[in-house]
């Protein structure tokens, strides 16, 4: 996103990233491994894969100062992977509020940073990204839940599960199965 150009990385130094199928799915497509940790989780997230009783999620391995393990210093973008980054981190610092997209009110943004009308346009596109991405984690995340792997699994599934699943869907929408998640023409 432009408005992050010349960022000083505040949110890649300050946040614990969680990602979603979608996003493990798109980096890894790029080549790019070991980026990603399963960890156990509250309960009680739609968002979470439930294994014999407990919640686990999916999160942006770190640095050893606690920066994204992408960060890059001096750098126009902060992000090494900014073309594919995470959905969640496309869409940072603008939330959806009622249907319209503005600057989240705590964020670590410099605060003299003003959005542009652009700023505002590729944020709106990017918050969609991020809500659809995560409608579709969520129903991947559903149909784990509902299957045996949540009752005899173990948290090492849940990688190559999502992969398949990214897989599925992928070549679902190429094939024009699905459109914004729902099937076409009651197929």
């Amino acid at each position: 996103m432009e408005f992050c150009r010349g960022c000083d990385y505040s949110c890649c130094g300050s946040y614990s990233i969680p990602l979603s199928a979608a996003d493990i799915f798109v980096i890894s497509s790029e080549g790019i491994n070991d980026f990603y940790y399963v960890c156990e989780k509250e309960c009680g997230s739609d968002t979470c894969f439930n294994i014999r009783g407990k919640c686990y999620g999916l999160m942006m391995k770190m640095r050893i100062d606690g920066g994204c393990v992408f960060m890059r210093d001096n750098a126009e973008y902060g992000c090494g992977i900014h073309a594919c980054k995470p959905s969640v981190c496309a869409a940072y610092p603008f939330v959806s509020n009622g249907g319209t997209v503005e600057l989240m009110e705590n964020r670590v943004c410099p605060k003299r940073r003003i959005p542009t009308q652009k700023d505002f346009e590729e944020a709106r596109e990017a918050v969609q990204v991020l809500r659809e991405e995560w409608a579709l984690h969520k129903r991947i995340v559903d149909n784990w839940n509902k299957c045996f792997l949540s009752r005899y699994g173990w948290p090492a599934l849940i990688p190559p599960y999502i992969m398949v699943q990214m897989l599925i869907w992928n070549v679902a929408a190429r094939l024009g199965l699905f459109s914004k998640g729902k099937k076409q023409d009651g197929q």
